[in-house]
């Protein structure tokens, strides 16, 4: 995995690269890099399990309203 920072006139990102795959994430202005993608990475666990969450919930609703 690599690890780049873009710094434009506006905002920074770090651009992340592996073998398969490409991800850049905005960086926080004031923060340092690190700390900046600790708090996205984090922001995307709690939207993720959130995301779960409600799945679980539509399909439960929708089990109510299955008919055979």
């Amino acid at each position: 995995m690599k690890v780049r920072i873009l710094v434009l006139a506006e905002s920074a990102y770090a651009c992340i690269t592996d073998d398969d795959f490409s991800l850049d994430c905005r960086l926080s202005p004031g923060k340092s890099a690190y700390k900046s993608m600790q708090e996205s990475a984090s922001d995307l666990r709690n939207k993720a399990e959130r995301y779960l969450r409600d799945a679980r919930r539509i399909e439960q609703a929708a089990e109510l309203l299955k008919t055979d």
